[in-house]
C-alpha cells in the first residue's frame, strides 16, 4: 500500500510547487540578475536609494512631503537655530535644529515630532571622511573649480544615504550613496534668485526659491520677512507638475533629498561676508574653542596640583631648624652676668 500512496504524493506536492512558481513568476524568466529592477525603472539611470537597516526597523523616521514645502525659521539665538518645513496651509511636517555651539556648528539633525529622521554633515576634510564611509564620488565637471562645501545626509544611524557639493557659483550636484549623479542644480537664468534642479540628464524638476518662488517671479509679497528674528532666509521649494522628469526624486517619499540641499544652502549663506563673499567663522565656534583650550589647561593644572599634592604627602620635606645656637641656657661653659645669677647650677 505504501507503494501506490508515495508516487501520488510526489505528484501532487509537485502540482503545488508548479502551480505557485507560474503565480510568482509569470514570464517564466525569474532568475536573472536583469530583473532585480522594477519593470518601469530603466537600468541605465541611477539607483534608487533603498530604505537603510534604521528606517526598515522604524528606528528612523520616514514622511511624504507634498509638492510645495516652505523651509521657514521658527527661532534664532546666540547658541542654536530651529526650523521647520511646512505645506501651503503652514502645518509642521518636518522640524530641524541647529547647535551653533559646538564644533560642527553647520550640522543639522532633522526630526518628525520627536523621532530622529536624518543628519545634514558638512565635511571638513571631504576626500578623507568620503574615503572612511567607503563612498567615492565622481570628479567634478569643471575640474578647475573645487566645492566650496561638501555635505553628507546620513539617517538616524549614521548610514549615508546621498551627498551634496555647491560650487561657488551656484551650482549643485547630488549624488546617491553609490556615488552616482542624481541630480544638478544651478541658478535659474531668467529669473533672478531662483535654483533649478535637473535629473541625471538634465530635465527640470524642482524649482526653489527665496522667500517664495511667486515672490520671486511676481514681486507678490507671500511671507513677511522678519529679519529682526532670524539670521537666515524663507525658502521654498517647488515640485513643478508641468515638467517632463521621470526622477524618483519627484516621488513624496524622495522630496526630502532637494530640501535638505537648499535648507543648508540657506544655513551655509549666513557665514558670507558680503563683501568678498568667503565663508568666516562665527564667533560661537571661536568661543567654544576658548573654552575648550580653558577646560583642558585647568584639568591639567589640577592634575598636577594633586600629584604634587599626593608626592609631598608621601614624601614630606625634612624640618630645618633656623636658629642661633648661642641664644639657648647652656652651651657647655659657665653663665655670667645676670643670667647667672638667676640661672645657677645645682652644686653636687
Amino acid at each position: 500500500m505504501v507503494p501506490r500512496i508515495l508516487p501520488r504524493q510526489w505528484l501532487l506536492a509537485s502540482g503545488l510547487l508548479l502551480q505557485a512558481a507560474a503565480i510568482a513568476c509569470p514570464t517564466g524568466d525569474c532568475g536573472g540578475a536583469s530583473h532585480s529592477t522594477p519593470e518601469n525603472e530603466d537600468s541605465s539611470r541611477p539607483t534608487r536609494q533603498p530604505p537603510t537597516r534604521g528606517q526598515d526597523m522604524q528606528k528612523c523616521a520616514w514622511y511624504a512631503l507634498p509638492e510645495v514645502i516652505n523651509l521657514a525659521p521658527v527661532s534664532s539665538d546666540w547658541f542654536s537655530r530651529t526650523g521647520k518645513w511646512s505645506g501651503k496651509m503652514g502645518a509642521e511636517l518636518v522640524n530641524w535644529q541647529q547647535n551653533r555651539f559646538r564644533i560642527d556648528y553647520t550640522n543639522i539633525d532633522y526630526y518628525v515630532d520627536l523621532k530622529p529622521w536624518f543628519h545634514a554633515k558638512v565635511l571638513r576634510n571631504p576626500a578623507l571622511e568620503l574615503r572612511k564611509m567607503r563612498l567615492w564620488l565622481p570628479a567634478p565637471k569643471n575640474k578647475k573649480i573645487l566645492p566650496m562645501a561638501t555635505v553628507v545626509y546620513l539617517d538616524c544611524e549614521n548610514t549615508p544615504m546621498y551627498v551634496s557639493r555647491e560650487f561657488d557659483r551656484g551650482d549643485y550636484e547630488i549624488f546617491n550613496h553609490l556615488g552616482q549623479l542624481v541630480a544638478t542644480g544651478a541658478p535659474a537664468e531668467l529669473v533672478p534668485g531662483q535654483l533649478y534642479f535637473r535629473d541625471d540628464v538634465g530635465i527640470p524638476f524642482a524649482i526653489a526659491g527665496s522667500p517664495t518662488i511667486a515672490e520671486v517671479a511676481t514681486g507678490y509679497q507671500e511671507w513677511s520677512q522678519q529679519d529682526h528674528l532670524y539670521d537666515f532666509n524663507h525658502w521654498q521649494v517647488w515640485y513643478m507638475a508641468g515638467f517632463n522628469s521621470v526622477t524618483y526624486l519627484k516621488e513624496a517619499e524622495y522630496r526630502w533629498v532637494i530640501a535638505a540641499v537648499v535648507q543648508e544652502h540657506a544655513i551655509l549663506n549666513t557665514l558670507m561676508h558680503s563683501a568678498t563673499g568667503e565663508a568666516s567663522t562665527p564667533n560661537q565656534y571661536v568661543a567654544f574653542i576658548g573654552m575648550t583650550i580653558g577646560v583642558f589647561l585647568g584639568i591639567i593644572a589640577l592634575s598636577l596640583c594633586a600629584c604634587s599634592r599626593i608626592f609631598f604627602m608621601v614624601y614630606p620635606p625634612k624640618k630645618t631648624l633656623y636658629r642661633n645656637p648661642f641664644m639657648v641656657e647652656d652651651v657647655g661653659g659657665h653663665p655670667y652676668g645676670s643670667f647667672a645669677l638667676t640661672h645657677q647650677r645645682p652644686e653636687a
